[in-house]
C-alpha cells in the first residue's frame, strides 16, 4: 500500500490526539485502502477527502496545541534527553514464548484451530 500522498491522510481529522497514531475515523480509511487494494468492491472512495470541517478559532486552535505540547511533546522530548523509553517499567503483554498457533484448512476450506505442527 502506498499512502505517502493520500491526501486524505493530511487531515487532522483523521489523526489521534498524539498525532502520530490514526483515530478510529483514520483506521477506517485504511482499511477501506486495503479492501479496494485487494480487489474486493469498493464501500466508497477512500480517496475523496472529508468534507469541509468547521474550524475552531485561533484560540482554540493554540490550546488545542498547548495540551498537545504538554501531554505528548514534553513526555516524548523528556525521554529522549534521558534515554528512556515509553516502554521501560512496563512487563510484557506475553512473557512466555509460546508455539505459533496457525489456521489449517479443513475439508470445506474453513480455518481450524489447530496448532502448527510441533506445537
Amino acid at each position: 500500500m502506498d499512502l505517502f500522498g493520500a491526501p486524505v491522510l493530511g487531515d487532522h481529522r483523521m489523526w489521534a490526539d498524539d498525532r502520530l497514531h490514526l483515530n478510529t475515523e483514520g483506521h477506517r480509511q485504511i482499511a477501506e485502502a486495503v479492501w479496494q487494494a485487494i480487489g474486493l468492491p469498493a464501500t466508497y472512495d477512500w480517496r475523496e477527502p472529508l468534507p469541509p470541517p468547521v474550524l475552531p478559532g485561533w484560540r482554540s486552535r493554540r490550546g488545542a496545541d498547548l495540551r498537545f505540547a504538554r501531554q505528548h511533546l514534553a513526555p516524548w522530548i523528556g525521554r529522549r534527553l534521558t534515554g528512556r523509553s515509553s516502554g521501560d517499567g512496563r512487563s510484557p503483554k506475553r512473557a512466555e514464548l509460546l508455539p505459533l498457533a496457525l489456521p489449517v484448512r479443513g475439508a470445506d476450506d474453513a480455518p481450524d484451530a489447530r496448532s502448527a505442527p510441533g506445537g
